[in-house]
C-alpha cells in the first residue's frame, strides 16, 4: 500500500532527523487490526528495526484489538490514560485532572479567501488543558476547528505555523 509506505517513510524520517529516543503514538495504529497481513507486518518490521527508538502504544478505538500486533512489533502498549512526566497521554480526549495530550480527534483548520480555501491538519490547544494531535497518516480527516474553540497550530509541508487567530 504506497499511503503506508509513505507513512511509514515520513515516520523513519521523523525519527532520525530529531534523533528521537522514543515515540508514543496515542492510538489508532492499525485501522484494522484483524485484516493486517503478514506483508504488512514484514513492511513494518524491516522498516522499523533499524531505528534506534522505543515506540509506546495506547490503543485506541480502531486498533483496541491490536495487542498482539504491537507487541509483535516491539511496542510497550500502556492503559489509556497514561501519565508521562506529569501529562496525561491518551487517545480519547476525555478531560482528566491533568494537561492531556489526545490523538483521537484529528483536527484540521480551513483558511479561506473569496477565490479558494485550504484545509490543513493542525494541532489543536483548547483552554481546558487538552492538546489535540493530527493524525500522522495522510489518509484521515477529521473536524474542522474555529479559532474560537482553540489555537490551532496548522501543518503546512513540514511546517508548523504560529496560532491562526
Amino acid at each position: 500500500d504506497g499511503g503506508e509506505t509513505d507513512d511509514l517513510n515520513r515516520l523513519s524520517n521523523a525519527i532520525t532527523e530529531t534523533n528521537a529516543s522514543s515515540v508514543w503514538i496515542l492510538g489508532d495504529l492499525f485501522h484494522h487490526p484483524p485484516s493486517i497481513t503478514d506483508a504488512q507486518m514484514d513492511r513494518w518490521t524491516n522498516q522499523l528495526s533499524g531505528l534506534k527508538v522505543q515506540f509506546h502504544v495506547i490503543l485506541g478505538n480502531h486498533d483496541r484489538n491490536a495487542h498482539p500486533f504491537a507487541t509483535a512489533l516491539g511496542f510497550h502498549v500502556h492503559p489509556e490514560p497514561t501519565l508521562w512526566q506529569g501529562i496525561e497521554l491518551a487517545h480519547h480526549p476525555d478531560h482528566g485532572f491533568q494537561a492531556r495530550i489526545a490523538g483521537h480527534v484529528h483536527p484540521q483548520i480551513e483558511f479561506k479567501t473569496a477565490a479558494d480555501h485550504l484545509v490543513c491538519a493542525c494541532f489543536a490547544v483548547t483552554d481546558q488543558r487538552l492538546l489535540l494531535l493530527p493524525a500522522f497518516t495522510a489518509f484521515s480527516g477529521g473536524p474542522r476547528f474555529q479559532p474560537r474553540e482553540a489555537s490551532c497550530y496548522a501543518i503546512v509541508g513540514n511546517e508548523v505555523l504560529p496560532p491562526y487567530i
